[in-house]
């Protein structure tokens, strides 16, 4: 695992976060980080799934505008 329970702590929290302030169902957050709503459900209930690649992050950066750095070190 390449992240600490710090960083994807932050990570999960970020996301869930912006899905909320966007008024985002989990099926269109999942489709917008092109993630299947399994893995996004895996997510937002504290869990990274082995299989989810570094896509979905810089996927994540692009559609909101947030650094990746913002993503894992900063609460949104």
């Amino acid at each position: 695992r390449f992240l600490n329970d710090e960083l994807c702590a932050s990570l999960i929290h970020n996301l869930t976060f912006l899905r909320r302030q966007y008024g985002l169902t989990k099926k269109a957050m999942a489709q917008l980080l092109r993630i299947s709503l399994y893995s996004l459900n895996l997510l937002e209930k504290g869990t990274i799934p082995p299989h989810l690649g570094v896509e979905m992050i810089f996927q994540a950066q692009d559609c909101f505008d947030v650094t990746i750095q913002h993503l894992f070190e900063k609460r949104l």
